[in-house]
């Protein structure tokens, strides 16, 4: 004997969905499954162990159309409204990757002037010093904290750029130390310091 499944019936009040039925439904359910379950296949239960095959993939299809069918009606709602936000969705990343490239390109012009600033600086202190300027700057020296404008904050020029300046005087003050070191020995010895010496 085959049991109708009775399927839950959806109930929706004051917003709030509720299943009726579902203890009906497992119980139907269950009888199935256990009227149909260890089915000794022989030559005399073949033709009954199809109709349990049968009763039983007819229960779980059946199940599933009925799931699939409430949700799809249950999500309706929300599926009309998720496509229209993914629509805006995708709107809204779309300008908003437009505007990110336009920033790119106004940071990186805005850290051209920063740099050219302070080289304008260390090309004038280099100057002063009577030393050659520094060529290479990281993009940690060009962040927007350490520049009033394009002009570097005195803070970034005592904390980095004077140190750097004053490594390279001492720098040109070893090498003119160690070239009158070398000419003083030259002289002394009797050499001429400016000939040059094949070895």
């Amino acid at each position: 004997m085959i049991n109708e499944l009775a399927q839950p019936k959806v109930d929706v009040k004051d917003g709030q969905i509720n299943f009726k039925n579902v203890d009906q439904f497992k119980s139907d359910f269950e009888q199935i499954i256990q009227r149909n379950n260890n089915f000794i296949v022989t030559d005399e239960t073949l033709t009954g162990s199809k109709k349990a095959r049968a009763e039983l993939r007819n229960a779980a299809k059946e199940s599933a159309a009925w799931r699939s069918k409430i949700k799809a009606e249950l999500l309706k709602p929300f599926e009309d409204v998720a496509e229209i936000a993914i629509s805006f969705e995708k709107k809204a990343k779309s300008a908003a990757d437009a505007i990110d490239s336009d920033v790119k390109v106004f940071d990186e012009a805005e850290k051209q002037k920063r740099l050219d600033g302070l080289k304008t600086y260390v090309d004038a202190r280099a100057k002063e010093l009577g030393i050659e300027t520094i060529t290479e700057f990281n993009d940690k020296h060009l962040i927007k904290g350490n520049f009033n404008g394009t002009k570097p904050k005195q803070k970034f020029i005592d904390e980095f750029i004077e140190p750097e300046l004053s490594r390279l005087v001492s720098e040109k003050e070893l090498k003119i130390a160690n070239a009158a070191a070398v000419k003083n020995y030259a002289e002394s010895k009797g050499f001429d310091p400016e000939a040059t010496f094949i070895h």
